[in-house]
């Protein structure tokens, strides 16, 4: 009894132990974050994001890696009848699962890393549309108004071109209908 009581105090001490680191790695991941994004003036929000979703992946990795070395110290009843395979079989499980995870990790940090250049390829292309210099944007002025120019000329031809044809229209429509009306009323 009172080895199960000094037992469950060895685990409750080790979580406790591992719950401390993984909170000190999370704060230094996001001090570091913080140091290196201030550093950097054009970092678009996206890569703060990414350093995020890293520091997440690395507190994860952290956690993790703190319930492996607080089961593997843990003494339990019986583990001096384990042989020492057994424990190197452990080790390797736990070694292969780590390893997963880094390769998850890596596969995810790689990803967000395409995007952010991505984001900062458009971001690239965005600020050279917008630093038109005045000069250009004066030739882009001229060009345009002297397009409307031309348009008005266009309607205002055309305009004068119905006025035209409507007034012949109208003497040829009259000088054919009066006969006609003549004709019709027998004068």
């Amino acid at each position: 009894m009172a080895d199960e009581k000094r037992l469950q105090r060895g685990r409750t001490v080790r979580v406790i132990t591992a719950s401390i680191t993984v909170v000190v790695v999370s704060v230094a991941v996001s001090v570091v974050v913080n140091a290196v994004t201030r550093n950097v003036g054009d970092v678009p929000a996206l890569s703060s994001s990414a350093w995020a979703v890293a520091g997440t992946l690395v507190a994860f990795l952290a956690i993790t890696l703190a319930r492996l070395i607080s089961r593997s110290a843990l003494t339990v009843p019986g583990a001096e009848e384990r042989g020492i395979s057994d424990r190197a079989d452990q080790a390797r499980d736990h070694l292969s699962a780590a390893a997963q995870l880094l390769d998850e990790l890596g596969d995810e940090l790689a990803a967000r890393i395409r995007l952010l250049e991505q984001h900062q390829a458009d971001a690239e292309r965005y600020k050279q549309l917008a630093s038109l210099n005045a000069e250009q944007a004066k030739a882009i002025e001229g060009l345009v108004g002297r397009q409307f120019a031309r348009q008005s000329r266009l309607t205002w031809m055309q305009f004068g071109g119905s006025l035209v044809a409507a007034f012949v229209l109208g003497l040829v429509v009259n000088w054919i209908s009066q006969p006609a009306l003549a004709w019709l009323t027998g004068s």
